[in-house]
Parts: C-alpha cells; sequence; structure tokens
C-alpha cells in the first residue's frame, strides 16, 4: 500500500462498525493549498479570504453555475489548508471556463483579494493528494458535520525512501487493527503524490478533550497484537521515519463558503 496517510478521527459514541459505502463515492484527487500566514495578520487574513470566497459564491449562484467545494482547516499559528475535489486529472489543465460577463465580475469582485491576501502570507504552495479508499476506515458513528468535528490532530510524517516497503507493511497491519478492536475513530487517507511526499494523518474530535480519550497508534496495535508484538511493529514504524510534525488545527467551512447541509469531504 503505496500510499501516504490522512487519518479523520471522530470519536464515535455507539457504534463502530466499518462503513466503507461513504467513502466509494468520494473523488480519488484533491488539490491541496497551502497558506502560511503571520499570524499578527489572520484576522484580516481570514475577512479577506471568506469575502473572496463568498463573492466568488455569490457570482457563480446568481447564474447557476456550478460550485467546486473545498474544505479548509488551519492551524492557531497561521497554516491553512484548503482541499478541493477533482474528478480527473484532465481537470488540472482545464480549469472552468465563464461566459465573458461572468469573467468581468470575477476580475473586479474577486481577483483584486488575491493582491492584498499575498501580502500576508510567510510562504505558500499546491500539493496534489490521492484518495486510497482501501487503507481509509470509516466507523458508522462518523459525524460528518464540519461545525462538530471541529478539532484537528494533524500528525505529518516523512518517511526513510529505503523503509518505504517496512513502513507500508506496518501501516497495513495497523489498518487491519483498526477492525480489529473496532476502533471508534474514523481514519481517511491520501497520498501525497505532487508536494513534499510526506504522510498525514488527520484526527478529528470535537475538541481536543475528547481527541485524548482516543487510543494512541502503540495502543491500537498492542490491543490488536499483544504487548510484545504491538510495540515491536510501533517501534518498526517510528525507525522507518525520517521526521515528523504535529499541528492542533480547526475546520473552517465558514472560509470555505460550505452551506449547513454540506459536510467534511462530501460524507
Amino acid at each position: 500500500m503505496r500510499y501516504s496517510f490522512l487519518f479523520l478521527a471522530l470519536v464515535g459514541s455507539v457504534a463502530f462498525s466499518q462503513d466503507s459505502t461513504r467513502l466509494s463515492g468520494l473523488p480519488r484527487i484533491y488539490t491541496v493549498h497551502i497558506d502560511e500566514v503571520q499570524p499578527s495578520s489572520m484576522t484580516r487574513f481570514e475577512q479577506l479570504n471568506s469575502a473572496q470566497v463568498n463573492a466568488r459564491n455569490a457570482i457563480l449562484e446568481e447564474r447557476q453555475l456550478p460550485l467546486s467545494p473545498s474544505y479548509q482547516m488551519n492551524s492557531s499559528d497561521g497554516v491553512y489548508f484548503s482541499l478541493r475535489p477533482r474528478k480527473a486529472y484532465g481537470d488540472l489543465d482545464n480549469p472552468p471556463t465563464y461566459p465573458d460577463d461572468v469573467k468581468k465580475l470575477m476580475s473586479e469582485k474577486v481577483n483584486p483579494y488575491s493582491d492584498t491576501v499575498h501580502t500576508l502570507l510567510r510562504y505558500h504552495h499546491n500539493e496534489l493528494w490521492l484518495l486510497d479508499q482501501s487503507g481509509s476506515y470509516l466507523p458508522s458513528s462518523f459525524n460528518a458535520d464540519p461545525t462538530v468535528t471541529k478539532f484537528v490532530h494533524l500528525r505529518k510524517e516523512s518517511v526513510i525512501p529505503p523503509m518505504n516497503a517496512a513502513y507500508d507493511s506496518v501501516v497495513t497491519l495497523y489498518r487491519k487493527a483498526l477492525d480489529k478492536i473496532k476502533f471508534p475513530l474514523a481514519c481517511i487517507v491520501f497520498f501525497s503524490q505532487y508536494g513534499n511526499g510526506a504522510n498525514y494523518y488527520l484526527w478529528h474530535a470535537r475538541n481536543f478533550a475528547e481527541y485524548l480519550k482516543a487510543p494512541t497508534p502503540e495502543q491500537v496495535l498492542i490491543r490488536a497484537y499483544g504487548s510484545e508484538q504491538g510495540v515491536r511493529l510501533y517501534q518498526l514504524w517510528q525507525s522507518c521515519l525520517v521526521n515528523y510534525e504535529v499541528m492542533e488545527m480547526t475546520t473552517r467551512p465558514d472560509m470555505a463558503g460550505l452551506k449547513p447541509n454540506e459536510r467534511w469531504f462530501g460524507l
């Protein structure tokens, strides 16, 4: 399983059976835009970003043109992730085409925000992520309302190239362990096909306290395979890494322009 991991983890409350049917309808390709904003400029950045999204959506809705959803989250120190699903690779080379009057309105009412937004950034870049449905785990208790699943613990892992096979073997066993112990958290898996090549784990919960109640990856392996083998598997997992980074993040449906009935990743 040569994929990096984006784990969406939501602490459920009742049944924990696997629900793969909800994943099967999701797009496989996602463009990811990452902005790093000066902490002192975060409020202004969010105001401008939301105003730009709302202006764009208003123009498209008025003319009954399709809206492409995005899913946004940010850390408290100014790192913003925006994920946008794509139907096919061809979409990357063929952006939406609009009538001339819509292009004119976009130029007048939407594009000017970008110039100011860019002055607030420390750094920004784009990546391309692929969804791995077979590696993902989604319990039936998963609540995809981003106003409920507001806390995100993100862990980014970079793998030593010669250790890819060992890494894949461990995370495959970890995926099986989630089934074995009827894990109460949802895990969605992505591979960063274009970008920094890192693996991403995103754990979702209503708040930080709820996240802390969930078993850690090491605890999952121990419960599934016993103390000795579980510890050995976790140590092997960590020995495959060049480095890792963690961020505490918040879902931002307001910045993405998601409507109240729109769910996280369309789930």
